[in-house]
């Protein structure tokens, strides 16, 4: 039977079963930190979040594997709180708002927009956003003259780029040089 992704990495704690009481069950983890077992799971059977201003990205790969089950350490917990606090911190603070015209003359688009350009599925680039720490930051947002959440917007540059070095191809009609 193969080995799970992340068990390579966990120390394993057969040998030291003194050690278990000092690691959290996907139960406990799941108790201090709000999030579904199902869900903490989830994080571990995926591709690694490199995001680091994503939470998951803390707990993705368990530090211990005792008999078969991923094990967290305090740690590990303690940085997933660290960064969601940070994150309700950040809620505070905005991007600047810019008109339509504004971010089309900035080369600035949302994802949505970069979905239909790179002719990729939105969530494909919105997963991306979230678990990649690669993924290029949103520099701004677009205001809206109707109800609803602003667009963030990724300069066109940097999202070539990145398009670029995950082997999405880049249509032609964007290879234009970039200011």
């Amino acid at each position: 039977m193969a080995r799970a992704r992340w068990a390579s990495k966990a120390i394993d704690l057969t040998a030291t079963p003194g050690e278990v009481p000092n690691y959290l069950t996907v139960g406990q983890l799941s108790d201090a930190i709000g999030l579904a077992e199902g869900t903490i799971n989830d994080s571990i059977t995926r591709t690694p979040i490199t995001n680091l201003d994503n939470p998951r990205s803390a707990i993705c790969e368990p530090a211990g594997i005792f008999g078969g089950l991923p094990m967290w350490s305090p740690a590990q917990r303690d940085k997933f709180l660290a960064i969601r606090a940070r994150q309700e911190e950040a809620k505070t603070e905005t991007l600047e708002a810019i008109s339509v015209a504004e971010a089309y003359e900035r080369k600035l688009y949302s994802i949505i927009e970069y979905a239909a350009m790179f002719k990729l599925h939105d969530q494909t680039l919105r997963r991306a956003q979230s678990q990649d720490g690669t993924f290029p930051r949103a520099i701004a947002r677009r205001r809206k003259d109707v109800p609803g959440v602003p667009e963030h917007l990724f300069p066109l540059g940097p999202m070539i780029e990145w398009m670029h070095s995950k082997g999405h191809p880049v249509p032609e009609e964007l290879l234009v040089p970039q200011p």
